[in-house]
């Protein structure tokens, strides 16, 4: 159908009519570290905003910081419910020099980090080429995935 008429000459092969050259020097790969940096920036940024803590939050704080990181045995004030090993990172965490806040947003802060780049390898292994910046921008941008990254929550 595109035969002969419509390839350039010296442009390579075209698809539906524009050559090759026209088509853009960036490959998906490209664009999908360039969405993983856009989604640690993003992650950064909501991060360095250092919100108010949210209910959830404020009711798990007196459980993270009045007990050992071991005391696995003592129940959660106002029934929360977290696995232990969420529990003694996040008491390890709230015992650094640093407010409350921001101490114990540093997990999910790091796990978000880690997740834009297990992100780009998943998609990549389980999708096409050229889907795999959509997947990673989406997960990048999504706006519940960007303010439950520094909740102080296990999910």
């Amino acid at each position: 159908m595109f035969g002969n008429r419509a390839r350039g000459k010296g442009n390579g092969p075209s698809l539906w009519g524009v050559p090759a050259r026209a088509r853009g020097k960036w490959s998906s790969d490209t664009w999908t570290w360039i969405l993983v940096a856009v989604g640690v920036f993003l992650r950064i940024l909501e991060y360095s905003d250092n919100r108010r803590l949210y209910q959830d939050e404020a009711s798990l704080q007196p459980s993270l910081v009045g007990l050992a990181f071991y005391d696995f045995h003592t129940p959660l004030n106002e029934w929360q419910l977290a696995p232990p090993g969420f529990l003694a990172v996040e008491r390890l965490m709230v015992l650094l020099p640093l407010p409350f806040a921001p101490a114990a947003r540093l997990v999910p802060f790091f796990c978000a980090i880690a997740s834009m780049f297990l992100m780009r390898s998943v998609a990549r292994r389980y999708l096409a080429a050229a889907a795999v910046p959509i997947a990673v921008g989406l997960f990048a941008l999504t706006g519940w995935l960007l303010y439950y990254s520094v909740e102080i929550k296990q999910y």
